[in-house]
């Protein structure tokens, strides 16, 4: 399944798929999940198309523990001895890294049925057993798929775009006269910047600890606690503008000494890693459109708006309004700068991740 999934990613060049496969999904296949709600996912067998797309979305949101015991009992205690004897053979093939583990997930020693894998590697390993797979879960693995592409591909810009930087580096860099303010955050959070003053800008942003660094040096302006050099514009201007103060200058150590003190987490700083190479993007992780970000961003919705909803029993008079949800999109991808972002795209994304029951009637208006 692994060439099939690859072609049918490839359509995703044109950004205007994004939305037909919204469409086209009929539920939201997490990349990663545990064993036991896989084989309880390819097993479903209920002619009631409402009953099994609740079920599937208990399977993609539920990953405690009694929920897992739950499952592996009712597998045991049916008389389906085709899911026991599957469950065993994926248990084996887990072991023996036919099905993996996703990058920081581990083996569930006491319980491996339990142990989180990698859904796609899952799937190839169901068809070859010679085991159907259902159209829709294909369609809704294709964009899981283009999910983990998509943030393996955020993770190599931002490699690109900000190395680590070396112990040898930093203690290299810290004889220089002066630091630009926006190079000396960067290199106390570990990294240096080869990156655009947009993708710099954008990283501030969404970094915590660079957010607050800023917000500490805003107020160092009326203490007068770091000395920060400038033109006389420059310093003025710095009380009321981000921008200015990015572009003041200090000195290295009075701003190490500075920033120890901090109330924040630094430890990038005193853990300086070697530089690791620049990765060569592939020719698919370029030709991605940066609509990926737009999928990232219905990721966030589902766990503003669902993580605490009860799929057992729904109730779409408590669901999220539908205005809601398309308002938050909206207010997210204008702070996200997510480009041509539209009302009727952040309707689509409300709809592909709405619980079914409350697309019919209930808080969907």
């Amino acid at each position: 399944m692994i060439e099939e999934l690859d072609e049918l990613v490839s359509e995703f060049t044109d950004p205007t798929c994004f939305l037909d496969e919204i469409g086209a999904a009929k539920f939201w296949l997490k990349e990663e999940l545990p064993l036991i709600s896989l084989i309880v996912l390819m097993g479903l067998d209920t002619e009631n198309e409402e009953e099994r797309a609740e079920s599937r979305l208990k399977l993609m949101a539920w990953q405690h523990e009694e929920f897992l015991e739950q499952l592996l009992t009712t597998i045991s205690d049916i008389d389906e001895p085709r899911l026991n004897e599957l469950l065993a053979k994926a248990n084996q093939a887990l072991k023996n890294g036919e099905i993996t583990i996703p990058c920081g997930q581990r083996l569930n020693e006491t319980s491996p049925s339990y142990t989180i894998v990698d859904s796609i590697s899952f799937l190839n390993w169901w068809e070859k057993q010679g085991l159907p797979i259902e159209q829709d879960i294909k369609q809704s693995a294709k964009l899981a798929l283009f999910f983990k592409l998509g943030r393996e591909r955020i993770d190599r810009e931002f490699e690109k775009n900000f190395p680590k930087l070396s112990e040898g580096e930093f203690s290299q860099l810290q004889k220089e006269p002066l630091w630009q303010v926006r190079n000396a955050i960067i290199y106390l959070l570990g990294r240096k910047s080869m990156s655009s003053d947009v993708e710099l800008e954008r990283y501030f942003k969404n970094d915590e600890v660079a957010s607050s660094i800023i917000k500490y040096l805003m107020d160092t302006i009326i203490t007068g606690d770091l000395q920060l050099y400038g033109s006389g514009d420059e310093t003025q201007l710095a009380g009321q503008n981000i921008d200015a103060i990015l572009h003041l200058k200090v000195r290295p150590k009075d701003f190490i000494e500075w920033a120890q003190v901090l109330p924040i987490n630094l430890a990038s700083m005193s853990e300086a890693s070697k530089g690791e190479p620049d990765l060569e993007l592939t020719d698919l992780e370029i030709k991605q459109p940066h609509r990926i970000a737009e999928m990232l961003l219905a990721d966030d919705a589902i766990k503003e708006f669902w993580s605490d909803y009860d799929f057992e029993n729904p109730d779409p008079n408590i669901a999220p309004y539908k205005r809601n949800v398309v308002a938050w999109l909206l207010e997210q991808a204008k702070v996200r700068g997510i480009p041509n972002f539209s009302k009727s795209k952040a309707n689509a994304i409300d709809t592909l991740i709405r619980c079914p029951k409350a697309r019919q009637g209930g808080n969907t208006r």
